[in-house]
């Protein structure tokens, strides 16, 4: 079980690849904030809004709230995500974002990103190179950031 900010579910569902998720995790615990984030996406998103309703329907996603809701200087569904990992004492945070990370990091919690969800796939057996290099570029398109520089590195590595 891990605790959750918003990208990195957000992108497994855009490209319509929860079990990525699933793959690597039990469950996935958010708060209110992450998934009111979640479902923020405009009527283009409607069919990932669904996919996300279904995965809290099915408790794979559980919705929990932070008792302490501590402020570290970070957007809403960050603070609100790590106030819960650090009353939950999880071991893992689901982040892309530097700074949620680094207070993660802070706060003794691993934390792990899309990219990281793929490479654990990979490693597991779940995904072959040629389908996480697939992947990448379909995340992208969807609207994902990944530097030229790291970008580079990771097709370099998957070749």
């Amino acid at each position: 079980m891990v605790i959750s900010n918003t990208t990195v579910i957000l992108y497994f569902v855009k490209v319509g690849r929860p079990d990525l998720l699933k793959n690597c995790f039990t469950r996935i615990i958010i708060t209110p904030e992450v998934y009111e984030e979640l479902l923020a996406g405009e009527e283009q998103f409607q069919r990932e809004i669904l996919l996300l309703q279904d995965l809290v329907a099915e408790g794979y996603i559980h919705i929990q709230k932070s008792k302490k809701g501590r402020d570290f200087g970070l957007d809403q569904g960050e603070n609100s995500a790590l106030s819960l990992g650090s009353e939950l004492q999880e071991k893992l945070f689901l982040s892309d974002d530097k700074g949620a990370r680094k207070v993660a990091r802070i706060l003794g919690i691993p934390a792990l990103g899309t990219i990281g969800v793929l490479l654990l796939n990979l490693k597991k057996g779940k995904l072959r190179k040629e389908e996480v290099l697939s992947l990448l570029e379909e995340l992208i398109r969807k609207g994902y950031y990944l530097s030229t520089e790291l970008y580079g590195e990771l097709v370099r590595k998957l070749q």
